[in-house]
């Protein structure tokens, strides 16, 4: 085992497999007030959102609720600029 094997995070989305190391995953949150985004979570305009897939941190510049309860998100993001995401999404247990 080498000193790499602790303090290991991991991201797995559409079967691509990324490892980061400790270091890099605590300068992902260095600011508190950046949440990270969860499709499951509502937001409002101005909140700053870190994307675990995107590796990067962006704010959101504009919300419209849906008629279902969910929301759609504009987020400027530092590196890949203007993104719509989807919130809110009421994810049922089995």
């Amino acid at each position: 085992m080498n000193d790499l094997t602790y303090g290991l995070s991991f991201y797995i989305f559409h079967s691509h497999f990324k490892v980061y190391t400790a270091e890099e995953t605590e300068v992902m949150f260095v600011d508190n007030n950046v949440k990270e985004y969860q499709i499951g979570n509502k937001y409002k305009k101005g909140d700053e959102i870190f994307h675990p897939v995107f590796k990067e941190q962006g704010k959101i510049t504009g919300v419209e609720q849906l008629p279902n309860g969910t929301q759609k998100i504009m987020v400027r993001f530092e590196k890949s600029g203007e993104k719509k995401l989807i919130s809110g999404i009421k994810q049922s247990s089995q």
